[in-house]
């Protein structure tokens, strides 16, 4: 350490960044240790241009409790974010295609959409529908059932369908569920689907992990437009509405 007191500002940085390198780049450990060290330099390079431009005078227990704070500040608010990057969406694995499914329901009509993404997370196509029933279950059974019909004409082989629609995820894959009526009907059609391919599986998502099929079923219902969609034609929102969240 003797030997780093004479190392300017440049060359502590590279000195730090190079040791980073060799900790794991997924450890909190790492990544508080880095932050730890840029507070700490950020710190002491803004005590120094006080003391020479401004005469100010610093006593060391209160830089280490500005460092401190500071430190405290931007690990809160970099566990904020780890704990949302649990519900943003992220592509399906490596050879399948996800589709993700939701219903918005407007007065007497229900609006279905779906997006299909594929392994890299680039939009692949889009579908929507209507249906003449405010019922906002027998419209995401709807919503799921034109996912999969979607799938089966792209002649997708692997695929996982998204839906935010819990009870709708527990009614098709529990076929123990006591359900009757049209929803029966509706889980049996896409149960069938389901056993046909054997590499298609229905999972529930967050609402957070589902914006992009939720803002096309609502922008579906102020636009009318039905059918398969051109994904050029789609709204900004709309297609960049799953995109990862910035850091803090």
């Amino acid at each position: 350490m003797e030997a780093l007191q004479h190392l300017d500002i440049s060359s502590w940085l590279s000195f730090i960044l190079n040791d980073v390198v060799s900790l794991p780049s997924h450890s909190s450990g790492a990544r508080d240790w880095t932050l730890q060290t840029a507070i700490i330099l950020d710190v002491m390079w803004y005590a120094r241009n006080q003391v020479v431009h401004c005469d100010a005078v610093f006593h060391p227990s209160d830089l280490i409790a500005n460092m401190k704070r500071h430190f405290v500040e931007h690990r809160a608010a970099w566990r904020d974010f780890d704990m949302r990057q649990h519900f943003v969406w992220k592509p399906p694995d490596l050879g399948s295609w996800m589709f993700n499914c939701d219903a918005a329901v407007r007065g007497n009509m229900s609006f279905l959409a779906t997006v299909a993404r594929d392994d890299q997370g680039c939009l692949k196509g889009a579908w929507s529908d209507f249906l003449l029933s405010p019922n906002p279950l027998l419209a995401e059974f709807h919503a799921i059932r034109l996912a999969c019909q979607s799938a089966e004409s792209s002649q997708i082989c692997s695929v996982i369908f998204k839906s935010d629609s819990l009870c709708s995820c527990r009614i098709i894959n529990d076929p123990t569920f006591l359900v009757e009526g049209p929803l029966l009907f509706h889980a049996t059609l896409i149960r069938d689907f389901l056993r046909r391919h054997l590499d298609w599986r229905l999972n529930w998502i967050s609402r957070k992990q589902n914006f992009m099929a939720h803002r096309l079923a609502a922008w579906t219902a102020s636009s009318f437009v039905f059918d398969v969609l051109s994904i050029s034609c789609l709204p900004l929102y709309v297609t960049s509405a799953d995109d990862p969240l910035d850091p803090p």
